[in-house]
């Protein structure tokens, strides 16, 4: 019994997340000229690349969280609040300087590396990532 009520829980999740994500893509998928069919099914696609986004973004974050730790605990003073929820994992006057450096790093290099995931995403391919390796180094 506990295996089909955690099917249906996940199952019920699954549906709530396409669902939100495919009220906002219904509105990004107006096209003139498309059949009824051509339109579900690009807005399934559409819903199902939003949700990818919405689950990357989740595993994006946990990352930049393990990443905003490890630095706080080797540059700074040695300790750090293991909770988000905790004032002091935010910010501590006493380790600033690790502090703004794991700012630093999540900003600048976790801003655009999310944004060529996300674009990688909705073009489904790596021309994004690609086309950003050309532009660093200068061809």
């Amino acid at each position: 019994m506990e295996i089909f009520v955690s099917v249906i829980s996940t199952v019920s999740g699954l549906m709530t997340i396409f669902g939100i994500t495919g009220i906002i893509s219904w509105s990004l998928t107006k096209e003139v000229g498309q059949s009824v069919s051509q339109a579900s099914m690009s807005i399934f696609a559409k819903s199902f690349k939003l949700a990818l986004c919405a689950v990357f973004l989740l595993l994006f974050l946990s990352v930049l969280r393990q990443i905003h730790f490890a630095i706080v605990l080797n540059i700074g003073k040695g300790w750090m609040p293991w909770s988000i929820r905790h004032p002091e994992f935010w910010w501590k006057d006493s380790g600033w300087h690790a502090y703004l450096i794991s700012y630093f790093i999540s900003v600048f290099i976790g801003i655009p590396l999310f944004s060529l995931i996300i674009s990688s995403i909705y073009t489904w391919s790596l021309a994004p990532f690609c086309v950003f390796w050309k532009y660093l180094r200068n061809q």
